[in-house]
């Protein structure tokens, strides 16, 4: 065992030395070809490192201590050496000076730990100081070298990850064939070198060192050595051949092995991903429109950096975000091919406040750069290693200094945030983001915003520039898009006068408004005679919200099914607690109330559910989600709700629970992550009424739907393939990729209250506990130790926490099996209302620390 530990302990040594160097290749000013080839080369060793490095703590016994043993022996030595050497010459002295770790004896490479401080300190006070950046001081030749060898580590490293001893003992003497192959290359290159005295020593001394190791390796002395090699390499040729298959093969699965890599960094970081979102709104950009905002002197001054910050408010529907996705473009297209230019934005959205938090917005930035290079950090590298074994994301202060870290590796990065008021939080991002621009000076900061609350006093001080659609860029709109309209080009062909007339009019209504111009049009392209278009266009009306009132006249004048069908679209699309994709919509449309399957023919083609609702919806095609078409209709609709869907959530809930008591989900729990994928697949609107079944009942009337709650929570399999859908939609879509790490649910009708805890049912918790007599128990835990105080202070219910808290034998400070307290659970998501209940009590800790040493707040 002690061995075994020593052998672990050595492998921590390795991946610290190789991070270190790192550091120092990333410290190359000027980085050339080779250089950043070796730095990509070491990257890909010390991911290696870092997997070998976990597992070799975890696993301990015989088996995988003598493939660890192989290494150690082996590999280890040469690659630290390598290690060494690269750092040593970055540095400007020779290899023997470096303080380096010494891996023979495993034993006692945690001293070395120790003794190495001294050396990481060294290096960090190195790059710290003025000279940190080095000059790349190998040469083409050399470096060749030097990526070849890295190439037969890789393999030995990863042959040693898979434990194939076998493959592994064979891989170290072909490797030390290898080493005597060099000396032999290295005395013929001496022989024709004589003329040149003083390159002579210098490959004697190469040689010196080069035949230590081969007596080493062979244990003889170096005459037989020679004979060995003259031998050996007559038969070169079958070996080399060997060899580039096993290389093939072990890049093959080194490339697999860094994508993985990356794609699980990736979404760990943040769950969000705005390029869809740029690719989106960037299609609906109008050519030639926009041009003024590029060549204003103040966004030019920004854009050089002479501006830090750049403060862009105007009205609902002139044009923000696109104008957002028009300038994100102009530095993807004109600086992007620039690596020492870096950008991140966010485009923030009212419908996805509760996902859009401030630690998610950061961290899609950190997202943005690190995926725009791959050039990791030790820091982050770390992080990751240590949160993805844990299942647990970053916290925003240190997603911050990452991020700060991140910047400071770039001369200029460039931060657009659209639509800031749409933030839920607003406060902690800004503070975030100015907290990072404050700091490093290299960073230019660009945010469009309807101005109201007290937005104006978070950019008092800088520069603005009022974003307000232009007369031309108007009528540079209307015309593109009215040569898509088919019915009106028949009337414009008749009357070559009508085309101006109808950009005249719509112009002179617009007010500065790229949305009011489309709404009209489009009431005017619903027109089918002249005499109509003359009509519409002579009362169009002035504003948003009257405009929003014709354009529902307009669907309330339809035929009975297409009024129907554009009521249903807009009550979902309109009440939805999150953004719908349009399959999620068909599938909720297509649900017959108490059936026990879904009618697949009764599905409505996406085109039928944009065309009856008069410009009022609209699909990204990058996303595919369904949408208003700008937050000011959110806003129409919210003032207009009794009047327009008065019993939407009472419809939604009903909808959803219809679904989730589908035949289909009672088999209960799928047992890989295949089969579940496929049922997610199948079935797209699973995830959303899983989630949010209980929201919507309690948002329409908990009471009225009671019979049907009940009747859905006795249905054990369904409720435990609802479990399971809300659960690995939480968890597993960053982490499980094997089906050993799906996550399956018995649920047992007994255990009820939790199911309506978590969905914030009070009144069905309430009826659970009066209904139970004296013997119910209030702190009753579940599988993982969670209690139902816990489950509905992560949800948010204040009724059913209130109901809980206000029992005199509640456990109001409860810890779980991870040591998470409900007030804990209230304040990782964002529940301000359950925080506040929570502290008001007095036997409740704020300064508790779980299991990962985290206080709640």
């Amino acid at each position: 065992m002690a061995e075994a530990m020593g052998l672990a302990a050595s492998v921590i040594a390795l991946a610290e030395t190789t991070r270190r160097t790192i550091r120092y290749l990333q410290g190359v000013k000027n980085a050339c070809a080779d250089s950043q080839n070796i730095l990509r080369e070491v990257i890909n060793v010390s991911v290696l490192l870092t997997n070998l490095e976990t597992k070799a703590q975890d696993r301990l016994e015989e088996k995988w201590a003598y493939s660890m043993k192989l290494l150690a022996d082996d590999v280890f030595v040469d690659l630290s050496r390598l290690m060494s050497e690269l750092i040593s010459k970055l540095e400007g002295r020779s290899p023997h000076q470096h303080l380096g770790i010494s891996m023979r004896d495993p034993e006692n490479a945690s001293d070395s730990l120790t003794d190495n401080f001294f050396s990481r300190m060294k290096c960090r006070l190195f790059m710290s100081s003025k000279y940190r950046k080095l000059t790349w001081p190998f040469t083409s030749v050399e470096t060749e070298g030097m990526l070849a060898k890295i190439e037969r580590y890789k393999s030995l490293l990863q042959l040693g990850l898979a434990n194939d001893q076998l493959s592994l003992s064979q891989e170290i003497q072909s490797n030390v064939k290898h080493v005597k192959a060099d000396v032999q290359r290295v005395l013929s290159e001496i022989k024709g070198m004589q003329h040149n005295q003083q390159s002579l020593k210098i490959q004697a001394t190469e040689i010196k060192e080069s035949v230590v190791d081969i007596r080493k390796f062979t244990r003889t002395q170096s005459w037989v050595v020679q004979k060995q090699i003259e031998i050996e390499m007559s038969q070169t040729q079958p070996i080399r051949a060997g060899n580039t298959d096993i290389h093939k093969a072990s890049r093959n699965q080194e490339i697999q092995f860094w994508d993985d890599y990356c794609q699980r960094l990736s979404q760990w970081l943040s769950p969000l991903n705005f390029w869809s979102k740029q690719t989106d709104t960037f299609s609906r950009w109008q050519e030639g429109t926009g041009s003024w905002l590029l060549e204003n002197a103040q966004f030019q001054e920004w854009l050089r950096g002479s501006r830090q910050t750049l403060y862009c408010p105007g009205i609902p529907g002139s044009g923000k975000t696109v104008l957002a996705s028009m300038v994100i473009n102009h530095i993807e297209t004109t600086l992007g091919s620039q690596k020492d230019i870096g950008l991140m934005f966010a485009y923030c959205n009212y419908k996805e406040q509760t996902q859009q938090t401030a630690l998610n917005l950061v961290s899609s930035m950190m997202k943005q750069l690190v995926t725009r290079s791959w050039l990791l950090t030790d820091e982050l590298m770390e992080m990751f290693t240590k949160h993805s074994n844990t299942q647990t994301r970053l916290p925003i202060r240190e997603c911050i200094q990452l991020l700060k870290a991140q910047v400071a590796r770039y001369s200029r990065v460039y931060i657009v945030i659209d639509a800031l008021d749409e933030c839920g939080e607003k406060d902690s991002l800004m503070l975030a983001i100015h907290g990072i621009i404050r700091e490093a000076k290299n960073a230019s900061l660009l945010v469009t915003s309807r101005e109201i609350g007290n937005l104006w006093e978070l950019f008092r001080d800088t520069a603005r520039v009022e974003i307000r659609a232009s007369d031309t860029d108007i009528r540079t709109f209307l015309r593109s898009q009215l040569e898509k309209k088919p019915r009106l080009q028949v009337h414009f062909k008749k009357d070559p006068e009508l085309l101006p007339f109808v950009i005249d009019t719509i112009a002179s209504k617009a007010n500065g408004m790229f949305l009011l111009a489309q709404l009209h049009m489009d009431t005017v392209a619903a027109k089918h005679s002249l005499k109509q278009i003359r009509e519409a266009l002579t009362s169009l009306p002035d504003g948003l919200t009257a405009t929003y009132d014709v354009a529902m006249e307009r669907i309330q004048a339809q035929v009975k099914e297409d009024f129907d069908l554009a009521n249903n679209v807009l009550t979902w699309v309109t009440c939805a607690i999150r953004p719908l994709t349009v399959q999620e919509l068909q599938h909720a449309l297509a649900v017959e109330i108490d059936s026990n399957s879904l009618d697949r023919e009764g599905i409505f083609e996406a085109e039928s559910l944009v065309n009856v609702c008069a410009g009022l919806v609209a699909v990204d095609g990058e996303s595919n989600q369904i949408r208003l078409v700008h937050y000011t209709a959110q806003e129409y609709f919210n003032r207009n709700v009794n009047r327009f869907f008065p019993d939407a959530n009472i419809r939604i809930a009903n909808t959803c629970i219809t679904y989730l008591s589908f035949d289909e989900f009672s088999t209960g729990c799928c047992t890989s992550v295949e089969d579940l994928n496929k049922r997610l697949e199948d079935n797209p609107l699973l995830t959303y009424a899983s989630h949010y079944w209980g929201k919507h009942a309690r948002l329409g009337s908990e009471l009225l739907l009671q019979s049907k709650i009940n009747q859905f929570l006795n249905t054990e399999a369904n409720v435990s393939a609802a479990l399971q859908a809300v659960r690995q939609g939480m968890y597993d879509s960053d982490y499980a990729t094997e089906e050993n790490n799906i996550k399956t649910f018995n649920y047992q009708s007994e255990n009820r209250i939790f199911v309506a805890a978590f969905a914030g049912l009070g009144s069905t918790v309430e009826w659970e506990i009066s209904n139970s007599g004296a013997e119910m128990d209030c702190n009753i835990r579940d599988s993982v130790g969670r209690s139902i105080l816990s489950l509905a202070a992560e949800t948010g219910s204040e009724q059913v926490c209130s109901l809980l808290l206000s029992r005199p034998e509640i456990e109001a400070d409860s810890k779980d099996d991870n040591g998470k307290t409900p007030l804990g659970w209230a304040a990782e998501d964002g529940q301000e209302e359950i925080v506040r209940l929570l502290l008001a009590r007095p036997d409740v800790d704020p300064d508790h620390k779980d299991l990962e040493g985290k206080t709640p707040l």
